[in-house]
C-alpha cells in the first residue's frame, strides 16, 4: 500500500503541475501528454491498447503495457524472480497522473510481470469498484484468480474515504 499511495500522490502532483500549463485542457489531451512525461520521468514507457475506453466517467478503462518497466527491470537485473506484482511504483503514479487528468477515482492493477517470468508489464486501469469487471473483459482473469497470485486491487481510495469519515466524525464529536 505505501509504495502506491506514495506514488499516486507524485503522479497526481506531477499531473497538476503539467496541466497548470498553457495549453489545451481537454481531457484526452491532458492524458496524452501523460505517457511522454512517464517515460521522460524514467518510470516507464507505455503502449496504451486500442480497448482502451479513456472517458471521463465511470465507463472509463485504460489496458496498457509497460514496454520498460524500471521496476521489473531492476528485478531481472539483480537475478531475481518475483512471485508477485513489482511494478507498484508504476500502478500508483500512473493512478494519480489518471486521476488528476479524468478527476475520478482510478486505480492501475498490474496483470502480468516480466519479474515473474511473463512476457510484458500489463495493466488494467479503472474506477476502482470497476476493476474486477475490466479484468475479467479484458484478461479473462477473475480478481481471486490475480489476488492467487498475489496481485490485490490497491485500497488507496478506501483508506482515504475511511480516513475522511473519520476526521468528519471527529469534527462532529469535537462540536
Amino acid at each position: 500500500g505505501f509504495p502506491f499511495d506514495i506514488a499516486h500522490t507524485i503522479g497526481l502532483h506531477d499531473a497538476r503541475v503539467i496541466h497548470g500549463h498553457p495549453g489545451s485542457k481537454e481531457t484526452i489531451e491532458k492524458l496524452s501528454v501523460g505517457p511522454p512525461r512517464f517515460a521522460y520521468a524514467g518510470w516507464a514507457s507505455i503502449d496504451i491498447k486500442a480497448t482502451s475506453r479513456p472517458v471521463p466517467d465511470y465507463d472509463f478503462c485504460l489496458v496498457f503495457d509497460h514496454t520498460y518497466s524500471f521496476e521489473a527491470h531492476a528485478f531481472l537485473q539483480a537475478g531475481r524472480k518475483s512471485e508477485g506484482p513489482v511494478c507498484i511504483m508504476t500502478s500508483g503514479y500512473s493512478s494519480g497522473w489518471c486521476k488528476a487528468s479524468f478527476g475520478i477515482d482510478l486505480t492501475a492493477v498490474e496483470v502480468t510481470c516480466k519479474a515473474r517470468g511473463d512476457e510484458r508489464c500489463s495493466f488494467i486501469m479503472a474506477p476502482p469498484h470497476k476493476v474486477a469487471e475490466r479484468l475479467k473483459e479484458h484478461y479473462g482473469v477473475t480478481q481471486d484468480a490475480l489476488e492467487a497470485k498475489g496481485f490485490g486491487i490497491p485500497t488507496y481510495f478506501e483508506r482515504k474515504t475511511a480516513e475522511e469519515e473519520l476526521r468528519r466524525s471527529y469534527a462532529q464529536l469535537k462540536e
